[in-house]
């Protein structure tokens, strides 16, 4: 299970960023070096593993679209979001990839460190779970921060 971020720009993710959206998301607990609680850079600013107690997460951030923008459009009926969609430069992705918990949990983890992750340069939030593009916005990040984050964004579980 996935969320992305769809970027109008890419910028690498350094690891001091990825730290310090760690330590919101999840209490400090990165920062304090809790056992359990760690990520290593696989491709320096690209993709890191992150471990977060039990479960195991990849962080991904690419310079290019995460599908054909424009092709995709074709199939949004929201005129503010199809243009956004099909120029859209990056994208940031958090993907589950181990661990123990209900599914609704994933997803408020998920959910939790994307929004932390966010910036300005977000314009679209995908959830390929549901093949889905909703418009990012400022309640987006709030929705994301959970609890029931994926019920937040209109999904059900």
């Amino acid at each position: 299970m996935s969320l992305v971020a769809l970027l109008s720009e890419h910028e690498p993710l350094s690891g001091p960023t990825l730290l310090a959206a760690l330590d919101r998301a999840f209490d400090g607990r990165y920062s304090r070096e809790e056992p359990g609680h760690f990520f290593n850079a696989v491709i320096e600013g690209h993709q890191y593993f992150v471990w977060c107690g039990g479960v195991a997460f990849i962080i991904h951030t690419r310079p290019e679209q995460y599908f054909d923008g424009p092709a995709v459009a074709e199939h949004i009926n929201d005129s503010k979001l199809a243009p956004l969609v099909a120029g859209h430069q990056a994208w940031l992705s958090v993907d589950w990839l181990s661990g123990d918990a209900p599914e609704a949990e994933q997803w408020d983890h998920l959910g939790r460190l994307l929004a932390e992750l966010s910036s300005d340069r977000c314009v679209a939030l995908c959830v390929p779970a549901r093949e889905t593009v909703i418009a990012f916005h400022p309640g987006t990040v709030e929705s994301l921060r959970g609890p029931d984050t994926f019920q937040k964004l209109g999904f059900s579980v």
